[in-house]
């Protein structure tokens, strides 16, 4: 067997063993919602990852053509079907954003949204909704909610006095934030059985998102995947022998 098919060999089982080391460690589920109401449309995706006691959440505001506060992604619920515990906010980070009275925009680098509020503290938090259940929101503070992309112009001049200059909701976080939890019991294959994107600074609209169908990653143990990476070198060795 040729030195560039014994490598092949092996690069497939490291390949093979990386891809089983992955599912053992997160499952990712990812959600959207969108709705047309007024001539307005807001739309929203959420990304979960699943790991051993720990979640993390991506949340996007993809709403085009932003013009009031209504249309900012400020919030999200919902209810997770493994939690032992309770669920807590460690970690939450953007690209901050502020809009001037003209519409135009400057971005303002890495935010970490647990202490950029007065007095260093959070701008979103968590809170228990019911059993089993949760919300993600942009309180204590008005500042931070998700803003979408600028315009077709390339800012925000087709925005109201509740987005252009406005001193209680600016700086936003710019279309995209993370927030990282410690959450007892969950793992890899946890999953959701509701969630709603909230947006307005009121919470006003709800948007429910279609769930999946529920789907178990049956993590490979790290020892099977370092099996299989012994397995394969032990036939490239047979093959080599036999060459």
């Amino acid at each position: 067997m040729s030195f560039r098919n014994r490598s092949a060999v092996l690069a497939a089982a490291f390949v093979l063993a990386s891809a089983c080391f992955s599912a053992a460690e997160a499952g990712v589920v990812t959600l959207s919602a969108s709705s047309t109401s007024g001539g307005v449309t807001r739309s929203a995706t959420a990304e979960f990852t699943f790991g051993a006691d720990s979640l993390t959440i991506v949340l996007t505001n993809t709403t085009p053509d932003t013009r009031d506060a209504s249309e900012l992604l400020t919030g999200l619920r919902f209810h997770l079907d493994d939690l032992t515990g309770v669920l807590s906010l460690v970690g939450a980070s953007t690209e901050g954003r502020r809009v001037s009275g003209s519409g135009a925009f400057t971005d303002l680098g890495v935010v970490n949204l647990l202490t950029a509020g007065k007095g260093s503290k959070p701008t979103w938090s968590v809170a228990a909704n019911g059993p089993a259940g949760w919300q993600l929101d942009f309180n204590p503070d008005a500042k931070y909610a998700i803003i979408g992309a600028e315009d077709a112009s390339g800012d925000y001049g087709g925005a109201n006095g509740s987005i252009q200059g406005n001193k209680g909701h600016n700086p936003f976080a710019n279309q995209v934030a993370t927030f990282t939890f410690l959450a007892p019991g969950l793992t890899s294959s946890s999953t959701l059985s509701e969630a709603t994107f909230l947006f307005g600074t009121d919470f006003a609209t709800c948007l429910d998102s279609e769930l999946p169908p529920p789907v178990r990653v049956v993590p490979v143990p790290p020892a099977a995947a370092l099996g299989l990476v012994l397995l394969a070198g032990l036939g490239a060795r047979r093959l080599r022998r036999r060459a």
